[in-house]
């Protein structure tokens, strides 16, 4: 049972890393370019995050 939770975890993670592939090279990109990033430069990055269908957000959404 443990195990399978594990498992089932494991595959939303991949599938999340997966999904946002671009926005992560995008941050990296961009930090390693400025070194700092304002919230104002962040923000929009953040909003094209995506969740897996039944990825556990904190209050039920993902509006940030």
């Amino acid at each position: 049972m443990l195990l399978d939770l594990h498992g089932a975890q494991s595959q939303t993670l991949r599938q999340f890393f997966q999904m946002n592939a671009d926005v992560h090279q995008a941050l990296a990109d961009t930090l390693r370019t400025s070194r700092t990033l304002p919230r104002e430069a962040l923000l929009p990055l953040l909003e094209k995050v995506r969740f897996p269908e039944g990825f556990p957000l904190p209050y039920g959404t993902s509006e940030f």
